[in-house]
């Protein structure tokens, strides 16, 4: 009675290490079931394709420190990501703006002595397109933000550089001196 017969379901004990898994099978398994779980029904997939709604260029934040300071850079992080937010990038873009707009006013209120306005504001420019710079690039590899763009794109961004063109030509310099810029 106590007999093992090799068709009985329990393994035997020494076979136990052998028989533990079959890594190639179980991968293969969880290979398909992945490719299964992902794959969409034919009516999905065009609409995962469409075209994003039209948004503004990141290369607009090249220009927007040089209009309005460090602030109107964080507002182009924040209408560059729309509905693809995420948090990292933004604190990370309010870091940099902060810190920007901070090493500013600071390099600006010691050193408005030595230095001429001209120079002054020069300093500010550069610092506010270093900002663009390093933001341009962090925000372009944290999310899902396209360099290519469609000619509404571009639409769109002229339209938001007129904009901004208009704002800074109509602040006074004291008004631009506490924006950054």
């Amino acid at each position: 009675m106590s007999e093992n017969h090799p068709e009985s379901s329990q393994p035997e004990p020494r076979d136990a290490d052998a028989a533990e898994w079959d890594l190639d099978a179980e991968w293969e398994a969880a290979r398909a079931a992945t490719e299964r779980d992902q794959a969409s029904p034919p009516g999905a997939q065009a609409c995962a394709h469409r075209e994003p709604p039209a948004e503004i260029s990141a290369y607009a934040l090249l220009y927007t420190g040089f209009l309005l300071g460090p602030p109107a850079t964080l507002l182009g992080v924040l209408i560059l990501m729309g509905r693809r937010f995420r948090l990292r990038p933004l604190i990370f873009a309010l870091g940099i703006c902060g810190a920007t707009w901070l090493v500013s006013q600071g390099a600006t209120l010691g050193l408005r002595a030595d230095w001429t306005p001209a120079s002054l504001q020069i300093m500010r420019t550069a610092l506010n397109f270093i900002a663009g710079v390093v933001l341009l690039g962090f925000v372009t590899a944290k999310t899902d933000i396209q360099l290519a763009h469609t000619p509404k794109v571009w639409l769109n961004t002229g339209v938001f550089f007129l904009i901004l063109l208009l704002i800074s030509s109509s602040l006074s310099p004291t008004a631009l001196f506490w924006l950054g810029r």
